[in-house]
C-alpha cells in the first residue's frame, strides 16, 4: 500500500564538512518532500554548507524517536546500518 504522506526522515553523514558531497541535491530534497534532511558531520561545520540542516555527530546520533510501525532503510558502512538495525529493532 503507497502511503505518500507519512512522514520521511532522511539522515545523512560525512566526517568533514567538505565530505557532505551533492548539498544542492540534499536542498533541493528538503524541500521536495521528506519531513526533515539532516546532515551531520564529526567534526562542527563551518561557513554555509547549504543542507539546510547540518549537526555535528554520527547519523545515529540524530535518528527521529522510532515505533514499531515505520520502517527504516540503512546505508553506509557495516558499523552505522547495524547500529540502525539495532535501534529500530529495539522498538519491537
Amino acid at each position: 500500500m503507497a502511503t505518500p504522506q507519512r512522514p520521511m526522515h532522511v539522515v545523512v553523514g560525512a566526517r568533514r564538512p567538505d565530505d557532505l558531497y551533492m548539498r544542492q541535491s540534499l536542498a533541493w530534497l528538503a524541500q521536495q518532500g521528506p519531513t526533515r534532511v539532516i546532515a551531520t558531520t564529526e567534526s562542527p561545520a563551518s561557513g554555509d554548507v547549504r543542507t539546510g540542516d547540518v549537526r555535528t555527530g554520527l547519523p545515529t546520533d540524530h535518528l527521529p524517536d522510532l515505533v514499531p510501525e515505520q520502517t527504516v532503510y540503512g546505508a553506509g558502512p557495516p558499523g552505522l546500518v547495524s547500529a540502525v538495525k539495532a535501534r529500530a529493532q529495539a522498538v519491537h
